[in-house]
């Protein structure tokens, strides 16, 4: 279960219904909803031009990103400094395999799962429905962020490359009509999940503009190494002080070993509650220490 931030309730919960297998339940975080629900209404836009599975889509859609840490992808990187390895992916599969309903894994067929391991990654899903959602997903993600980096002072319409401009647009929604409409026609006729190569150019474009601008921009530098440290903290100390984890994670431990209970557990908080757990653990309260 995933702690919201009182640490005590489950966040948000999703039902989707396949057809094999009944209704799967995603418990997702705040920050993941929205970028959840969107790569799922854009890949199942997609699936249903194509007469694909849409449910299969959707599936997928809602829970390739239940392994995401706080704090995104500064999060994962320091998970990746402490552990060597951490692939946001490997933990979702981890999670509707392995954590959910106690320790039983959701009932989930393998076109999920497979959807779910391989929506990121050198590995492409061997379902139609699972490319949808791979591309669906960067498609819901740049097209978020941008519009984010716009509000939070980041860039500007113009600053985009003039590639960028001409192929997909200017505006948020526009670029996503584009891409989707791009996917439908073209992947129609060429019997597999794919865009045309200018409108791909031009996303790999517009991807590259986007590490350059937001995701590796310098303006933001203290702040992912503010998570980051906020990561490696909580590690240290749960590592330290095991018998500190909720009860569920502490029963874990003996099926698989501290460690991976210890990631396994703060790879489920949210940013809030993340940040939350540090405070208390580390920042003093104001006024009672005396001067």
């Amino acid at each position: 279960m995933r702690r919201s931030e009182t640490g005590k309730k489950p966040l948000a919960i999703f039902a989707v219904r396949i057809s094999e297998i009944g209704i799967v339940f995603f418990i997702v975080k705040p920050l993941d909803v929205t970028h959840s629900l969107e790569t799922a209404q854009i890949s199942r836009t997609i699936a249903r031009g194509l007469r694909l599975n849409e449910d299969l889509v959707e599936a997928i859609a809602l829970g390739h990103d239940v392994g995401h840490t706080p704090f995104s992808h500064a999060g994962e990187e320091a998970l990746k400094e402490i552990l060597g390895q951490y692939a946001h992916n490997e933990q979702s599969l981890r999670v509707v395999e392995c954590l959910e309903r106690d320790g039983q894994g959701l009932n989930l067929t393998r076109a999920v799962k497979d959807g779910i391991a391989n929506h990121t990654g050198p590995n492409k899903p061997y379902t139609l429905e699972g490319n949808i959602v791979r591309i669906g997903d960067r498609i819901a993600y740049l097209c978020h962020d941008y519009d984010d980096g716009m509000r939070a002072g980041l860039l500007r319409q113009s600053d985009l490359p003039p590639n960028v401009r001409c192929v997909l647009g200017e505006k948020p929604s526009s670029m996503i009509s584009i891409m989707v409409a791009d996917m439908i026609r073209v992947s129609e006729t060429a019997g597999e999940i794919m865009l045309s190569s200018p409108v791909q150019a031009a996303m790999d474009e517009f991807r590259q503009f986007m590490f350059r601008a937001v995701y590796n921009s310098e303006k933001l530098d203290d702040e992912r190494r503010k998570a980051k440290y906020v990561i490696h903290k909580l590690y240290e100390h749960y590592m330290s002080f095991p018998e500190a984890l909720p009860k569920e994670f502490i029963d874990k431990e003996s099926r698989w070993n501290i460690e991976t209970a210890v990631v396994d557990y703060i790879a489920g908080l949210t940013d809030t509650y993340a940040i939350y757990t540090f405070e208390k653990l580390f920042v003093p309260p104001n006024g009672i220490i005396a001067r």
